[in-house]
Formats: structure tokens, C-alpha cells, sequence
């Protein structure tokens, strides 16, 4: 069914004139007509006022091959619970967002905490280096030990 046929279709089950609808929707009756003849198409906004005027989803005004049953699983459909599918991915990705707030959270608490270390132990004061691997060449290079 097509929307202008829609449209009067829902207007008429509601008891409601042209004139009423245009006062309610904010706009002139002249507009009414030309949605409900055909002639011109509803804005989104209006189309959203229509879906709640008519208590009906905007989908079901917009799709042109709706049936009445169609209209009744699509507001059906509103109200339905997720199914246990949906809810079981949730709860997956709940699951996985909290494992991972805490292993980040434990890293931080164990690199904050660790005992064992600590900056200040692995620096050397200057006068204790080793003299002999210092650059004497001017070139920045320096002498390693190797274990050959």
C-alpha cells in the first residue's frame, strides 16, 4: 500500500480530519492533502510526527508493500525482548570489556608496586665507571666486553 493511501487510511481509523491532523503536525491542511493525494511526500520530521500521532513506526509508512499484519509485527516488534542471542553476545562482550579493564588495571598496580624495582638502583655514579671504556678517540664510540 502506498503512503498517501496509508495516510488516509490512519487519519480515517482515527477519527481525525484533514484540517485536525494539519493543527496537530503544525502545518496546513493544503500539505495534508498533497501527502494524502500523492502529489508531495511528508518531510522526516513530519513523517516522525505522523509515526507518533498514528502510533504506528515510521517504517511502516515508508515500505510500500506493508500489510495490516505487517503493521501489527512491526509495533510487536518494538515491544519484544532481545533474544537470548542477543543477550548472550552482551553478556560476551561484557564479560570481555571487564577481563580487560582488569588485566590493564593489574598491570598498572604491578608496575606501580613491584619491589624489586627501582630507578635509582640501576644508575652508577660517574667517578665509579670503569675509566678504561671510556672514548679516548673523540669518535663517541666505546669499548664493550665481548664474550668471545
Amino acid at each position: 500500500m502506498p503512503l498517501c493511501d496509508k495516510l488516509v487510511s490512519l487519519r480515517k481509523e482515527n477519527k481525525l480530519t484533514q484540517a485536525k491532523v494539519a493543527e496537530m503536525l503544525n502545518v496546513s491542511r493544503q500539505a495534508i492533502s498533497r501527502w494524502e493525494s500523492g502529489t508531495a511526500i511528508p518531510s522526516t520530521d513530519n513523517l516522525k510526527g505522523l509515526s507518533e500521532l498514528y502510533k504506528v513506526p515510521v517504517d511502516y509508512l515508508l515500505k510500500k508493500d506493508d500489510s495490516e499484519s505487517q503493521l501489527e509485527e512491526a509495533q510487536n516488534e518494538e515491544c519484544r525482548p532481545a533474544s537470548e542471542g542477543q543477550r548472550t553476545m552482551v553478556s560476551k562482550k561484557m564479560i570481555f570489556l571487564l577481563l580487560s579493564v582488569a588485566v590493564v588495571a593489574a598491570t598498572f598496580v604491578a608496575v606501580l608496586c613491584d619491589p624489586g624495582h627501582h630507578a635509582e638502583d640501576e644508575t652508577t655514579p660517574i667517578e665509579e665507571l670503569d675509566e678504561s671504556k671510556w672514548d679516548n678517540t673523540g669518535t663517541g664510540e666505546f669499548i664493550f666486553d665481548t664474550l668471545d
